[in-house]
């Protein structure tokens, strides 16, 4: 799970940071057009998480409202932030 979640990490961080070739990957692979993929490179850029911890509004607003959880009693990131000691990512 742990080589999972690393590799995703650093697929997520690189599509950030490059984004000319993630407007590349969408127009191959989601086949879309330039607008409509350059406009979803902007909004990810935007509201992504650039070390892949949701906030916890972030979670909150993507459970049921009346639903009675925590993100405490949902979300576990101990191996994320094992991942990112191991990358030296703050």
């Amino acid at each position: 799970m742990k080589r999972v979640l690393r590799a995703f990490l650093k697929s997520h961080m690189y599509s950030l940071q490059n984004r000319e070739e993630t407007m590349k990957w969408i127009l191959t692979n989601l086949k879309v057009e330039k607008q409509d993929a350059a406009k979803t490179v902007e909004v990810l850029v935007k509201i992504a998480a650039r070390n892949g911890i949701a906030s916890d509004t972030a979670i909150q607003n993507a459970l049921d409202p009346t639903a009675k959880r925590t993100r405490k009693d949902l979300v576990d990131y101990t191996l994320l932030r094992e991942i990112h000691q191991e990358l030296g990512i703050r």
